[in-house]
């Protein structure tokens, strides 16, 4: 998604994590591909490899036990200027009945002219 250089701006960057999170908490894939893109979608249809990437459960993290439905978290960071186009990242982790996940919407480009992308989903068991 194309953002004007006006939102590169904290609060609204951290609207665009909430409202990934609330995509992903209705299973709209499809959605959040058209809006988004999936950086990590790798020869998969984009709204299909969200799923699939949201659907593992690759990592057991027992400090998750602890928390009982915790707040959402998004944190966004800017980087330095540097020649890569990396601008900003925006962290998420929240969680839902079963266990948690993380996503990170990745901003890159230049001037005028920046793009919102979803890098990638990794759900994280209880």
């Amino acid at each position: 998604m194309q953002i004007p250089a006006q939102s590169l701006d904290t609060r609204i960057l951290t609207q665009l994590g909430e409202e990934v999170l609330r995509s992903l908490r209705e299973r709209d894939f499809a959605g959040l591909a058209q809006r988004f893109g999936y950086a990590v979608a790798f020869h998969r249809e984009q709204a299909y490899a969200i799923e699939e990437d949201l659907a593992r459960a690759p990592v057991q993290v027992g400090w998750l036990n602890n928390m009982t439905n915790p707040d959402d978290v998004i944190t966004v960071k800017f980087f330095a200027p540097n020649g890569t186009g990396l601008v900003a990242a925006v962290e998420c982790l929240a969680s839902d009945q079963e266990s948690a996940f993380t996503l990170e919407l990745i901003v890159t480009g230049s001037e005028n002219r920046f793009d919102v992308t979803l890098e990638g989903v990794m759900r994280i068991c209880r």
